[in-house]
């Protein structure tokens, strides 16, 4: 045989195996990821036969392989059948254009547990698709909760069509558009559709779209009206100083039902900080404030914290990485610590707060009224000279759950400080988060007898590998399914997806899928 022709077969032979392979081990999950595995629509004709057949399987993630169109034809046949109890179906970066969302719009108007669709970056789907993908919604049986098209290449012109499904469906309550060219003109169909009576929507995505200030007045009659809408994601988005002033007279009414917002990047300043101070002290609803990647500096985050401090004050999540922070304003957020007990998280990551401003933060941590469970301080250009301080706050907070110091300048000795402070009793810390560089051959031996100590610490590092533990029984397998791989990392693939099943409490199902995959594995090998 040629060598072109061996080459030819064994990619042949592993195309198939894949294929194969991923309707093999689908067949016993409930949760099944497929995620980047090279799978076509060769495969789609037996997937779509497991779900018109499989009755245990709800969720099934096809990201990032080329089904195409032709997929998914043949998946919403299975998606069609009455059998078939999918509810959340992941179908981004999968080359779908509007053809497939012809049949993807009549599986919606079949399927009876369809519950969440996910078809971002699908940049072919565009404005047609989208309308064909609303006449499903409208449909009376539709029972869809959930549509994600971020970065579909849609504009203004699929919001009219959207805002026909939010003012119709009764059961849509998330809906992402992001990173979609909508401008103002689309953002206002869809401000005046929150605003009917039938709109049920509680999750908004409108990030990366184009947006400023002008769109701000309609988003804040919508957040007035809405008796639903609890999460609205605006981040990257030009809104400035004076679109956020805008936001924040909704906010403060009390009609107003938004729990999180999302001003990730939205070139604001401290000059709209008092107004978000305002909001702080008034709002009895909000919750979760992203601000992050603003330049805010100290003289914004000492607003903020005057509305921290109020008694009305609900927020438990605030998130100012990357705000132009010094030493400055961190007198001010330890003084929030010491004072507020509903705030839960904090993340300053990516701030000059270095020694100074640690020792500060320090002093609230150890009060007896903070109750903060995690604290993000990565490259805050700290050194080990406030190790000893963070340490010893460690073993005096009682509520801090997960810890984020990624700082390369911690060296050594600060890693032994840190282990000094986590073996302490009073010390309930879960995970933390270490700079890759300080996971070395030094720090290894008192991070292992730290590890015999607090067994159920996860230890978390920012090397390329991303995951890191030195507990192995928290590990788990991620391999991806390539038709390219050996057969050993076909088998570590097999043992990723069987991992899935034992979380599942699905033992049964697990040891069958075990046997079967041995037998399956030696008539693959008499078959070489």
């Amino acid at each position: 045989m040629k060598p072109s022709e061996l080459q030819g077969k064994q990619r042949k032979q592993g195309k198939d195996w894949t294929d194969r392979t991923a309707h093999f081990l689908i067949c016993a999950s409930i949760s099944c990821s497929l995620r980047a595995c090279k799978l076509t629509a060769d495969c789609c004709g037996d997937l779509s036969s497991v779900l018109s057949t499989n009755q245990f399987l709800t969720d099934l993630d096809l990201t990032g392989n080329e089904m195409r169109d032709t997929g998914v034809q043949l998946l919403c046949e299975g998606l069609k059948h009455q059998n078939c109890k999918l509810q959340r179906l992941r179908l981004k970066s999968c080359k779908v254009s509007d053809d497939g969302c012809t049949d993807l719009a009549t599986a919606l108007r079949t399927s009876q547990s369809l519950t969440e669709l996910d078809l971002s970056s699908n940049h072919y789907l565009r404005d047609p698709g989208v309308q064909l993908l609303c006449e499903g919604l409208m449909h009376p049986t539709c029972k869809l909760q959930s549509l994600k098209l971020n970065y579909c290449n849609i504009t203004h012109v699929s919001c009219e069509d959207l805002a026909a499904v939010l003012k119709t469906s009764q059961r849509l309550i998330e809906l992402d558009v992001g990173t979609n060219e909508l401008q103002e003109s689309g953002v206002q169909l869809l401000c005046e559709a929150l605003k009917h009576p039938n709109c049920r929507l509680q999750r908004l995505g409108l990030g990366l779209c184009s947006l400023t200030a002008a769109c701000c007045g309609d988003l804040s009659s919508a957040l007035i009206t809405s008796q639903t809408l609890a999460e609205l994601n605006l981040r990257d988005n030009r809104l400035e100083d004076s679109g956020v002033q805008l936001l924040c007279e909704a906010l403060k009414h009390p009609h107003c039902k938004l729990q999180k917002i999302k001003l990730w990047d939205c070139h604001l300043t401290a000059a709209c900080c008092g107004d978000l101070s305002s909001v702080l002290s008034t709002s009895q609803t909000l919750s979760e404030l992203n601000l992050k990647h603003n330049k805010l500096e100290d003289s914004g985050v000492q607003l903020l914290c005057k509305g921290l401090k109020h008694p009305h004050c609900k927020l438990q999540k605030l998130k100012l990485a990357n705000c132009d922070l010094t030493a400055a304003c961190c007198g001010d957020l330890s003084s929030v610590l010491s004072t507020r007990q509903t705030l839960t998280e904090l993340d300053l990551r990516n701030n000059k707060l270095e020694d100074s401003g640690m020792r500060l933060l320090c002093v609230g941590l150890k009060h007896p009224n903070c109750k903060l469970q995690n604290l993000r301080l990565s490259r805050c250009d700290f050194t080990v000279a406030c190790c000893g301080e963070l340490f010893s706050a460690l073993g005096t907070n009682q509520a801090l759950r997960e810890l984020d110091i990624c700082e390369k300048k911690m060296e050594d000795s600060g890693v032994k400080q840190l282990c000094e402070g986590l073996k302490h009793q009073n010390c309930k810390l879960q995970k933390l988060y270490l700079s890759g560089n300080l996971v070395n051959e030094n720090t290894t031996k008192e991070l292992k007898v730290l590890q015999k100590i607090k067994p159920d610490l996860l230890i978390v590092h920012n090397a390329e590998i991303n995951h890191w533990t030195l507990n192995t029984q928290t590990s788990k397998p991620v391999f991806p399914l390539c038709q390219h791989h050996t057969f050993i990392c076909k088998l570590s693939c097999s043992a990723a997806m069987m991992w899935n099943i034992f979380e599942s409490h699905w033992l049964v199902s697990g040891l069958f899928l075990l046997l079967s995959i041995v037998v399956y594995c030696f008539l693959w090998l008499m078959n070489i």
